[in-house]
C-alpha cells in the first residue's frame, strides 16, 4: 500500500499494514505524472512527459521525449512503454523491474525546400527497464532508472538519476540523464516537476 504522496503521514511512501482490512491507511493504487526539460549537449534540447499507473505491485509506465536540434535542424520523438513489477516495497524505497518496447518518430522540421518537414521515419524495439525510488528523509526523493534495449537495429542504453524535494503532491527535481542510441549519445542535466496521486 502507498500513501497519497511521499511523506503523507508516513516516514516514506510505502505503508506496511499487517492484515490490511477496509480501515487500513493508504491505498492499493498510485499514479504519478511528470514534465521536464533537458539540455542534451551539441545544441540538442529535450522536453519529456511521463506517466505511471500502479496497481499493487504492477506498474505501467510511458515516457515520451521530444528532441529538437537547434537551430531547427532536426526533431524527433523518442520514448518507451513498460510493464514493471515491484520486487521490493519498503517504507523508504521501491525497486521495480520490467520490460516493454521503445519507439521513435522522426519529426522532420520544415525547410525552405520542403515546408512540410520532409518524410517521417518510424522505429520500434524491445526494452528492459529497472527503477529505484528512495525516500530517505522528509522531504527528499531520489529516483534512479536504467534501460537497455533496441530501436530497430540499433542498441539503446539509458541511465538517469534525479533528486527532488516533495512539497505535498508536487516534487521539484533535478538530475542527469545519459542515453545512447546506436553510436549517438544524448546526455545532460534535467529539471522538472512531478505530481503524485
Amino acid at each position: 500500500m502507498t500513501a497519497s504522496y511521499p511523506y503523507d503521514h508516513t516516514p516514506g511512501y510505502v505503508q506496511r499494514t499487517p492484515g490490511g482490512g477496509p480501515d487500513a491507511p493508504g491505498k492499493w493504487w498510485a499514479m504519478r505524472a511528470s514534465v521536464e526539460g533537458a539540455y542534451m549537449g551539441d545544441r540538442v534540447w529535450r522536453s519529456r512527459v511521463a506517466g505511471e499507473i500502479s496497481l499493487w505491485r504492477m506498474t505501467l509506465r510511458n515516457e515520451t521525449g521530444f528532441y529538437l536540434e537547434q537551430p531547427l535542424k532536426d526533431a524527433l520523438y523518442m520514448g518507451s512503454t513498460n510493464l514493471m513489477m515491484s520486487l521490493v516495497m519498503r517504507p523508504h524505497g521501491i525497486w521495480r523491474l520490467g520490460g516493454g518496447f521503445n519507439y521513435m518518430i522522426d519529426g522532420r522540421t520544415p525547410t525552405a525546400v520542403d515546408p512540410r518537414g520532409g518524410r517521417r521515419e518510424y522505429a520500434l524495439g524491445a526494452n528492459g527497464t529497472t527503477s529505484l525510488d528512495l525516500f530517505p528523509m522528509k522531504p527528499v526523493v531520489v529516483s534512479v532508472q536504467g534501460d537497455f534495449g533496441t530501436l530497430y537495429a540499433a542498441r539503446t542504453f539509458a541511465v538517469r538519476g534525479t533528486a527532488g524535494i516533495a512539497l505535498r503532491r508536487f516534487e521539484l527535481f533535478g538530475g542527469y540523464e545519459y542515453r545512447q542510441v546506436g553510436k549517438v549519445p544524448f546526455n545532460g542535466p534535467v529539471a522538472g516537476v512531478r505530481l503524485w496521486f
